[in-house]
């Protein structure tokens, strides 16, 4: 789910950068690996560290509105935070944005699970119209 490497920074130090991508929903997952990111920290310093985020971390698992906070608030002194947009964020925003046609794909990869983290029931989306399913998904969300 991640990986390290120790990087030249653009000042010219040493640096480390880390990758996470494909949580997936997956909380218990995520905050595993950033006590191990944090504790990393705690022993060689945050120096120079780059934290970043390459998506796909919504959907299938039952976190996602979860992940979403915790990324969101991940700070630390001496971190940058890089995020990269994955397919299945690119593809929620889209529904955001109004494209209600998407929203059935989306529930098959992974939406159902994201809007359950949300609040929402997704067998509601079923019995409704486009207007109805985005109207439900953008005030879940």
């Amino acid at each position: 789910m991640f990986s390290r490497k120790s990087a030249h920074s653009p000042a010219g130090g040493k640096g480390r950068a880390y990758a996470i991508g494909d949580v997936h929903g997956r909380l218990d997952l995520l905050d595993r690996l950033l006590a191990k990111i944090e504790a990393d920290g705690d022993a060689r310093g945050d120096e120079d560290t780059l934290l970043i985020f390459v998506g796909d971390l919504i959907d299938r698992g039952p976190s996602s509105a979860q992940v979403v906070e915790r990324v969101r608030t991940c700070r630390r002194p001496g971190v940058k935070t890089v995020f990269l947009l994955g397919n299945h964020e690119e593809v929620l925003l889209r529904i955001l944005s109004g494209e209600a046609d998407l929203i059935e794909k989306w529930r098959w990869f992974g939406g159902s699970e994201c809007l359950r983290s949300y609040g929402a029931d997704p067998d509601l989306l079923k019995h409704m119209t486009g207007a109805e399913a985005l109207k439900l998904v953008r005030d879940a969300v």
